[in-house]
C-alpha cells in the first residue's frame, strides 16, 4: 500500500479494492475522509499509521455503508478522535436497531455479527443545508450526493 499526494494537504491511501482519502493536518495527525473496511484496520491502515508515526485526530465519515464506516468505531476508541457525518447517515449507525432497519432482511444475529461494529456515535453532524464546515481546526467544503 502506498499513499498518494492529490492537492494541497490531501492525500489518498491505495488500498488493493479501494482508495482511502486523508488530510494531513500536520506531521504527526491526520484527519480521515472514510476509515474503510473493518479487516483493513488489522492490516495495512494500522501498519500504515504505525510506520508514518500518524494519529487520527478525526474522521469524516461521507456516509453510512460499511466500506466508508468499518473502522470508525475502532479508530474513535484508539485515538479518541471525533467523527463528523451527515445527519441522516449518522442516524443509520447508531444503533443495532437502526442497523437492522437498514439491512432489513438480515436477521438481528446477522446484524450483530457483521454489522455490528459500524455501530458508532458521531460528535458532529453535517446537516444537508451546510456546504462548507470547520472540523478539527481545518475548512472543509461539503458536497451533498445523495
Amino acid at each position: 500500500m502506498k499513499s498518494i499526494h492529490v492537492a494541497g494537504n490531501t492525500y489518498v491511501l491505495d488500498f488493493p479494492v479501494l482508495h482511502l482519502p486523508y488530510y494531513k493536518k500536520s506531521e504527526t495527525e491526520i484527519i480521515l475522509l472514510d476509515t474503510g473496511l473493518k479487516r483493513e484496520h488489522e492490516t495495512a491502515l494500522l501498519s500504515f499509521l504505525e510506520e508514518e508515526n500518524l494519529t487520527v485526530s478525526g474522521i469524516i465519515c461521507t456516509h453510512a455503508h460499511i466500506d466508508h464506516v468499518g473502522n470508525a468505531a475502532w479508530l474513535k476508541e484508539k485515538y479518541g478522535c471525533p467523527i463528523a457525518m451527515p445527519k441522516v447517515e449518522a442516524e443509520i449507525v447508531s444503533s443495532l436497531l437502526n442497523l437492522k432497519i437498514f439491512y432489513g432482511t438480515y436477521p438481528m444475529n446477522r446484524i450483530r455479527d457483521h454489522f455490528g461494529h459500524m455501530v458508532i456515535k458521531a460528535d458532529r453532524f453535517i446537516e444537508e443545508t451546510e456546504t462548507e464546515i470547520l472540523f478539527q481546526g481545518v475548512p472543509f467544503s461539503i458536497i451533498h450526493t445523495p
